[in-house]
């Protein structure tokens, strides 16, 4: 996981915390360790999947997915953070959308990079409340 040189950052520093530490674990292939990131009720949705609902569920997906590479590394090239007007109080939401060249290191040795955006949902206490992973991870599997 890195932030690049030139990446455009309109955030806090709480959250590039956050986004640095949660795709550390992320990259890292460490699906348990990313999913403590997400409520027990999350959603996550990657591409043109369906929803996934659940902590549990969401471990099992993410982990499938990286028994199917060798490594994967995130390059931010944006972070941005918007709150999310609530009508009730003590309910705000935060959302981060995160930029990236993603690379793949394929159980092969073959290199693959793939643009992707991601926006996450926060609750007050910045736990992902939903996941929304837009990416074309065909590349991926064509070799």
């Amino acid at each position: 996981m890195e932030i690049a040189d030139d990446a455009r950052i309109d955030c806090s520093d709480e959250s590039l915390e956050l986004v640095k530490e949660m795709y550390t674990a992320c990259d890292g292939t460490r699906a348990e360790e990313y999913v403590d990131y997400f409520g027990e009720d999350s959603r996550f949705r990657w591409g043109n999947f369906e929803p996934i609902q659940g902590s549990d569920g969401i471990a099992e997906f993410v982990g499938g997915f990286f028994d199917d590479i060798e490594t994967l590394d995130h390059t931010f090239t944006g972070v941005y953070e918007a709150d999310i007007a609530d009508e009730t109080p003590g309910d705000e939401k935060t959302t981060l959308v995160l930029e990236s060249v993603v690379t793949y290191t394929l159980l092969d040795g073959t290199e693959t990079e793939v643009p992707a955006t991601t926006a996450l949902d926060l609750d007050g206490s910045d736990t992902v409340v939903e996941a929304r992973v837009y990416v074309d991870t065909s590349p991926v599997y064509e070799t």
